[in-house]
């Protein structure tokens, strides 16, 4: 199999996810160890995994360009402005079930 963009260097990516990871491990542990988790461990495995598995898929998907992503653009900019307007209902309203909401919109978005 030739890849069809030969001049992507795969280990800047590798790099700069490390670079990520290590930054996001350390921001989330800190936050474990102040909110008093006993079982500090077997979250920071599931929060680092869970990216680091999303990562991989994507990169895989970039790498080899197995999609065209730039179709999805219209997609992601309305999505972003929805996003805005659905952040200002969430501060005015404060409500746990349009909290839990946008997290899903804001995380789909952000892997797209």
């Amino acid at each position: 199999m030739t890849l069809k963009n030969p001049k992507i260097n795969i280990a800047i990516p590798i790099i700069l996810y490390s670079l990520f990871a290590f930054y996001e491990g350390m921001f989330i542990t800190s936050i474990l160890i102040f909110s008093g988790k006993t079982d500090v461990f077997k979250d920071l495995l599931v929060y680092m995994l869970v990216p680091a598995g999303i990562f991989a898929i994507m990169g895989i998907v970039g790498y080899f360009n197995l999609i065209d992503f730039t179709k999805l653009i219209p997609f992601t900019l309305f999505a972003t402005i929805g996003l805005f307007v659905l952040a200002l209902l969430l501060f005015i309203l404060n409500s746990r079930v349009l909290e839990s909401i946008y997290l899903m919109l804001a995380s789909v978005i952000f892997i797209i």
